[in-house]
């Protein structure tokens, strides 16, 4: 039987659990979901679904020097508590609490380390409502073919020099190869792309350039969005206004946080 591991309350924000019982979303709302807080799809309504597992182990430096993890460690740490759902039950789930929203959102952690059991998940739900839109957040590093048939967009947000990542040399140096597979997808196969680049300085845009040269070819600047690194502060007030003025040179996005926003730094939201 094939099972998918999710982090701790890895289905979020809803209003009813597997056997129809009620609950009290963390939003704060009377109803299940909440919006999409990042991306082309940032403020539409989407119920998230987050697995656990990662093969990377990000962190940033912030404007003091010190160390700023990956911002979901109970997603990701060794040890910590864990979710194991059929198929069956997943789907049910998602029936219970999606509502009249048709976007389903499946973050990580990194999600494509457990393509296997998400193909017969992904083909269970497109049977049950083909108008659901389902993203994939990913990091970049695995592709599946299986799986992008039943992908309406990949948000691929690959990792860059100023992240330190604990990872094995294979997958970094193999990066850019997987990105570029993300990217031909979208051209081969009309799938939506984002790449969504976490950006701390000039630096990162050099190296976006650079690094991704090839990827970039097969996109649009529609699809490149930039992102600043942090959530909060007076450097990051600054970072901002320097991220969105080289996303308007280059014609390329600007990935504000809305969920930040409106719920702050709060798991589930």
């Amino acid at each position: 039987m094939n099972q998918i591991i999710l982090a701790k309350d890895g289905i979020f924000p809803i209003t009813r659990d597997i056997e129809g019982k009620a609950m009290t979303p963390k939003t704060g709302f009377s109803v299940a979901g909440t919006i999409q807080g990042e991306g082309k799809l940032a403020g539409v309504p989407s119920l998230f679904i987050r697995l656990y597992g990662c093969n990377l182990s990000c962190a940033w430096k912030d404007e003091n020097n010190a160390v700023v993890r990956c911002d979901t460690p109970h997603a990701i740490d060794a040890g910590v508590e864990t979710e194991k759902w059929s198929v069956e039950d997943l789907v049910q789930m998602v029936q219970l609490n999606i509502g009249n929203m048709r976007h389903l959102v499946v973050t990580g952690g990194e999600p494509m380390l457990q393509s296997k059991s998400l193909l017969p998940f992904f083909e269970a739900l497109k049977r049950w409502r083909d108008d659901l839109h389902i993203t994939v957040e990913t990091n970049g590093t695995r592709f599946s073919n299986s799986l992008k048939k039943y992908v309406d967009l990949f948000s691929v947000s690959p990792k860059l020099s100023s992240s330190t990542v604990n990872a094995s040399p294979q997958i970094l140096e193999s990066l850019e190869f997987h990105v570029e597979k993300f990217a031909l997808a979208r051209l081969r196969n009309k799938i939506d792309l984002q790449l969504k680049f976490v950006v701390s300085s000039k630096e990162d845009i050099v190296e976006i350039e650079e690094r991704f040269s090839e990827v970039l070819k097969h996109v649009t600047t529609d699809d490149i969005l930039l992102m600043p690194m942090g959530i909060g502060g007076e450097n990051y007030e600054q970072l901002q206004m320097d991220v969105c003025q080289w996303a308007i040179e280059r014609g390329w996005r600007f990935a504000p946080r809305l969920h930040l926003m409106l719920f702050g730094h709060k798991e589930n939201t």
